[in-house]
């Protein structure tokens, strides 16, 4: 393999990598810290006293979402004993803590999931705890988790994951995820009350959609044939606006002659036509490997994928759905140096993602791959930095890291922070 070549790109302040090699992230040219900013602060502009992770941006990156332990980040959660999800505006500088109960008090329920609509409204998250507002005085049932979405305009909660007739799902709900205009919310749940033509057991997870302003709700998994599936997990990844496409996983094994890796694989679900087509395949056939680490576009046309394809660790994929191309991102050449949490822009121009400890964006159409902070000379070199979110036009990074250097002056917690990091 031939070595990285890098260079500065004129007038910002990230690292462009000419070609990808092993040694591409090692080698990379130093690069000072520039401009980011901390998001899990308290209101001093101080880092939060606890870990702050799980976190989702709006499409202009103002607003943004995030899972964190610390008790000083708002009015009223300094008695908190468990996690919690925050909003966050960050032009206004103001912080609201969204799970909380009827009375403004933190909730005693573990968090996770966290979604936030491109306008920032939203705020769509899983939580285990009872003690969220219900819906009109039911309680809620089962032991397991419920989706709820947090209106940050009405400073309002509200419980999904119920039956097109209102009913609260009695089972374990997971893995929520809202569409960008904030209207519909997939889920992944083993309820089989959400529909009466669910017969496939309760061990099986399906992937349910509500639209919540009509509160329909729609089962969207099956198979290629249009068959429910017999067996197998399913879990949704993303929803475009007005619900028109769901995109999914599932390891079941019945969905077809073009599936048969036996590994869990990516699926479309187009609402127009109640149809189901196979996104992670090689000419008409399913990739060979697990995919996992997933994230879509808005119009649903660019696919970012982690793959174990190519070589002996995880690769970055994007995937063109509509010409129907693979572009191999970013090669993991060593169980040392892999890819890992990819996030796709709305718009599709780019995709953040984690390489071997780095933090990088890869530009679509200019097939550009930059470096967004510094690695040599770094003491914290063993420290990962994760984006998490890229905002439309590609500017701006939410990133997870307990890397001290990015803000020196305010974060010295030593413990996983929310950032933004902006082109310069």
């Amino acid at each position: 393999m031939a070595s990285i070549r890098a260079r500065f790109t004129a007038g910002t302040a990230w690292a462009v990598v000419a070609l990808l090699t092993a040694s591409s992230a090692a080698n990379a040219a130093n690069l000072t810290p520039g401009d980011a900013a901390l998001v899990s602060v308290t209101a001093g502009g101080r880092a939060g006293n606890g870990v702050s992770h799980d976190s989702s941006m709006s499409g202009s990156s103002r607003y943004v979402a995030f899972v964190s332990e610390a008790t000083n980040l708002a009015v009223g959660t300094s008695a908190a004993t468990v996690p919690q999800v925050y909003w966050r505006d960050t032009v206004v500088g103001i912080t609201l803590l969204v799970s909380r109960t009827s009375t403004g008090a933190p909730s005693t329920g573990d968090v996770n999931d966290v979604t936030v609509s491109r306008d920032g409204r939203y705020v769509v998250f899983r939580s285990t705890g009872r003690d969220l507002p219900p819906i009109a005085g039911q309680g809620i049932p089962g032991s397991g988790g419920h989706v709820y979405r947090f209106d940050s305009t009405t400073r309002t909660t509200e419980l999904l994951d119920r039956t097109s007739a209102g009913a609260i799902a009695s089972g374990d709900t997971r893995y929520p995820v809202l569409s960008p205009d904030g209207d519909y919310v997939a889920f992944s749940s083993g309820d089989r009350h959400f529909i009466p033509a669910d017969t496939n057991g309760a061990g099986v997870r399906d992937v349910f959609v509500r639209r919540i302003s009509t509160g329909a709700t729609l089962r969207v998994n099956a198979t290629l044939a249009g068959d429910q599936m017999a067996d197998g997990d399913s879990w949704p990844v993303a929803v475009t606006p007005n619900g028109s496409s769901v995109f999914f996983q599932t390891t079941s094994a019945a969905m077809g002659v073009l599936d048969t890796n036996g590994q869990a694989d990516i699926y479309r679900y187009v609402a127009a036509t109640d149809a189901v087509s196979l996104v992670t395949k090689r000419g008409a056939r399913a990739f060979g490997t697990v995919s996992h680490e997933v994230s879509v576009s808005d119009a649903g046309d660019i696919v970012a994928v982690i793959d174990v394809a190519i070589g002996p660790a995880m690769d970055a994929f994007a995937i063109d759905t509509t010409a129907g191309t693979i572009t191999h991102i970013a090669p993991g050449f060593t169980l040392d140096s892999y890819a890992s949490g990819v996030n796709t822009s709305p718009d599709g121009r780019c995709i953040a993602f984690t390489l071997s400890r780095l933090g990088m964006v890869y530009h679509v159409d200019t097939q550009r791959l930059d470096r967004i902070h510094a690695v040599f000379a770094d003491p914290e070199v063993t420290t990962k930095v994760r984006p998490s979110a890229v905002a439309i036009g590609c500017d701006t990074v939410l990133l997870e890291s307990a890397r001290t250097y990015l803000v020196p002056n305010s974060d010295t917690n030593r413990a996983d922070d929310v950032f933004l990091w902006t082109r310069s």
